[in-house]
């Protein structure tokens, strides 16, 4: 089977229709990562991120559904109360960029409509942006603050994984001013 992004779109849908049978609190869901892009394969692979909204809580907050060796759904569960405050969401690190840019699969009672515009409204507003990107800086600094108190409480590996972390956020916060977090998959890529 040859991979393509239409493809890969009508798994998703499809995923979304099983689902729905099976899940009767699912309130919403949207698309996002990859898939949305021009190329969603990154070396012969991909996964398709999907967010489930459940009207109550969350069952899990995350789980890897295997399609093929070469493709595999990433599924984020939500509950419906962390979508309260839309305008909030907007200054939100990551999820703000996800409901900014996410494609809505299901959503019958339009909430996650009214979400998705309440955050969009504004999104790219200077001090948003600002406010984002100190956000992941204030991580990266208190990574670095940790590594530099607790070293002899740490493994090597621990405190590799740490700084690596660190870098992450660090470069996250200067990517985040202009466009949105860079995923692990496609860090060193883009």
């Amino acid at each position: 089977m040859r991979i393509t992004r239409e493809a890969l779109l009508k798994l998703a849908k499809d995923f979304v229709t099983q689902r729905l049978r099976s899940d009767p609190a699912l309130l919403g869901v949207f698309l996002q990562g990859s898939l949305l892009e021009d190329e969603p394969l990154l070396g012969g692979i991909t996964d398709i991120d999907l967010f489930l909204v459940h009207s109550d809580a969350a069952p899990q907050a995350r789980e890897v559904v295997r399609i093929t060796d070469e493709i595999h759904l990433d599924l984020a569960h939500h509950a419906r109360s962390q979508y309260r405050q839309p305008r909030d969401l907007r200054l939100h690190t990551w999820l703000g960029h996800c409901i900014n840019g996410g494609k809505i699969l299901y959503d019958p009672q339009h909430f996650l409509d009214f979400t998705q515009a309440s955050v969009r409204g504004q999104f790219n507003r200077a001090d948003h942006v600002l406010i984002r990107a100190r956000n992941r800086l204030e991580y990266a600094r208190q990574i670095w603050l940790e590594l530099q108190e607790s070293a002899a409480h740490k493994t090597r590996e621990q405190e590799i994984n740490q700084y690596f972390r660190m870098v992450e956020y660090a470069a996250n916060a200067v990517a985040g001013l202009s466009g949105p977090p860079l995923t692990e998959r496609r860090f060193l890529q883009q």
